[in-house]
């Protein structure tokens, strides 16, 4: 499996925030019962998705067995590639 290779720039520390000052308002707020489960990439990587193009240009060997999202969470390049193909 490969290691993701660096830290979500949003996630770094010791630079400062990259976000700069701005408000922020909920986009949605849902109930108590929702979890990242619910909203987060799920089920087998598609072959033809650009989370496997990024996979496979990175030393995957298969396409054809790219495991499933929830193995790569730790993996935020493919977690972001996978956002909008979730059901």
């Amino acid at each position: 499996m490969l290691r993701p290779t660096s830290v979500a720039p949003f996630a770094s520390f010791g630079s400062g925030s990259r976000l700069g000052s701005y408000r922020a308002y909920p986009i949605l707020v849902v109930a108590d019962g929702i979890t990242t489960d619910h909203i987060s990439p799920a089920g087998q990587v598609p072959k033809d998705s650009e989370a496997a193009a990024y996979l496979i240009e990175r030393g995957e060997e298969d396409r054809n067995n790219l495991n499933v999202f929830a193995s790569r969470r730790r993996n935020w390049e493919v977690m972001v590639r996978g956002l909008f193909i979730n059901r």
